[in-house]
This record gives structure tokens, sequence and C-alpha cells, in this order.
């Protein structure tokens, strides 16, 4: 659920360029592959870029990115790394690494240039510079994987849901399988009423990310509009302990307790909120937003 989702689209072995046609693979056999490549040839810079992204699709951030790291070292001129570099530091939030490729891609006028510069401003809630370069984006190549996400969290920020819903059922005619499409238009049908569209697709988001807290969180969300309460308790607890300082989580328990009368529980997670409000330093992510924004039809 987080416009940060880059290089989550369903592109095997590709970079964020949907320019070229790819063979499904099977991840971990060409990471082993790859592998033993750069072992003995750590200056053959394709397969440390292939080797990367197979990484970052298996779920191994950190060596991913060492991995392109290492490629966009050694080729400055390879936008194509330096493009799902810059994915995968959106991805994990790190804007101070991000920031050094944004400003070299500034100046350039593509596709993906436009998206990533999109994408960076949307992580700073500079939502009316994102929307002008993701619009930029879309006039050059509208079937760019993830862009019509990025403008679905971007229309949502600037209050307008009906445009966000629009932009993630593109994203979904363009890739069905993209988990944050779908867990977001599924949160989206849920604010609109649209209950039984968005069971359907936040299960399947549930199913494809087991142990996603967002996802629990917004079953949740699912399961109190419903009038199920306590169901809606399990599942926002289950968030709770998977993403235990996350104010939104404890702020939704809070208004969720008040209505089924556990005060107590009630007492407890305000004094959780309180604290995490105090604590709480940086801005907020885009998804940190978002998730804040969903819980508000609840009070």
């Amino acid at each position: 659920m987080t416009p940060s989702g880059l290089i989550q689209s369903n592109m095997p072995c590709a970079s964020i360029s949907a320019s070229r046609t790819c063979v499904p693979i099977k991840y971990e056999s060409a990471q082993r592959e790859l592998s033993r490549v750069v072992a003995v040839q750590p200056a053959n810079y394709a397969a440390r870029h292939l080797l990367g992204l197979c990484l970052l699709k298996l779920g191994k951030v950190g060596e991913g990115t060492a991995e392109l790291e290492a490629v966009v070292h050694g080729e400055p001129e390879n936008l194509s790394a330096a493009y799902t570099l810059a994915s995968a530091y959106l991805k994990t939030n790190e804007l101070k690494k991000v920031e050094p490729l944004v400003e070299k891609f500034k100046h350039l006028d593509s596709a993906e240039s436009h998206l990533i510069v999109g994408a960076y401003s949307l992580a700073l809630l500079d939502k009316h510079k994102a929307l002008k370069e993701l619009l930029l984006a879309q006039q050059l190549n509208p079937r760019l994987p993830d862009l019509h996400s990025q403008l679905g969290y971007a229309y949502f920020l600037v209050g307008r849901s009906d445009l966000a819903t629009q932009m993630f059922e593109a994203e979904l005619k363009i890739n069905p399988q993209d988990s944050n499409a779908i867990s977001m238009l599924g949160s989206l049908y849920r604010q609109l009423g649209r209950i039984d569209e968005a069971t359907a697709l936040l299960t399947k988001a549930i199913q494809m990310r087991p142990n996603e807290p967002d996802i629990l969180f917004q079953l949740g969300l699912l399961a109190q509009s419903k009038g199920q309460g306590e169901e809606a308790g399990r599942l926002i607890e289950d968030a709770v302990a998977r993403r235990p300082n996350f104010p939104p989580y404890h702020i939704a328990l809070v208004r969720l307790y008040f209505k089924l009368k556990r005060l107590d529980d009630m007492k407890r997670e305000q004094a959780i909120v309180d604290r995490l409000n105090a604590e709480r330093m940086n801005l907020p992510t885009v998804r940190d937003k978002a998730l804040y924004d969903a819980t508000r039809p609840l009070e």
C-alpha cells in the first residue's frame, strides 16, 4: 500500500522501464546462478544488475540495493540501474540516499525520470509537485509499471478519491497482480461503501502478503464497517503486534474500544497514542498519511 512500491511491478527480471520484454523466471534459481557469475566476475555489471533485481524481488532489500549501488558506482551512466536503485530507496523510505539520484533525474525528460522525481516528491508529501511530475511521466509512457499507483496515491492526498480509484483500477489493468494497487483499491472501495468488492480485493491482498500489517489493518476496518467489532479488534491488534509503533493502528483501536465499551483497553491505547505522538519527530510517509486519513471516517 505504499507509493514506494516501484519495484513491486510484476515485470520479471526488469528494471522500472516498461520498454523491455521479459520472460518469467524463478527468482531463487536466477539468484543462485547470478551469484556464481558475480563471485568470479565482480565487474560484470549486467549480471550484478540482474542479481540486484532478483534479490529485491525475493525481499532481500539490503542485499539487492548493495548490488545496485555497485552497478551505479561502476557505471555512472547506467540509467536503468540508477532508476531501479532509486526505486529501492523509495521503497524503504531512504530519502537521503535517493536525493542525489533525484537531482540527476530532474535534468532528464523521460517517463522513468519523471516517475522517480514524482514518487520522491510524493514521499515528501509535496503532492502538487508529485502530480505534475507523474502526469508528465504518463504523457511519455502511460503503461509504465507502478505509474498509475503513484498517481493514485497523489490524487488520494489531494482529496480526489474518485481519481485515485480510477488510477488504481488502471494499474490493475496493466498489472493484475500488483499487490499495492490491490490493497489500496480495496481500501478505497471500503471507504466508498463497496463492501463486497473491498472484501474480494483485501482478501486477495492478504493471500499475496500474509504478514503485511497495513492489509491486516484495512481488513480490520472492513470488519468494523460490517459491524464485526470483535473481529475488527483481532485484526487490528494483529497489525499492531507486527508494527507496534505506528500511531494510526492505535488510533483505530481507541475508537473501536470506545464503541465496544472496552474502556480500560481504550485508555491503554490512548496512552500509547500520546506517547507515540510525543516521540514522532519525522515527517510521515505517504503511506502513513494515507492510513491516517483512512481512519478518519471512523470518528
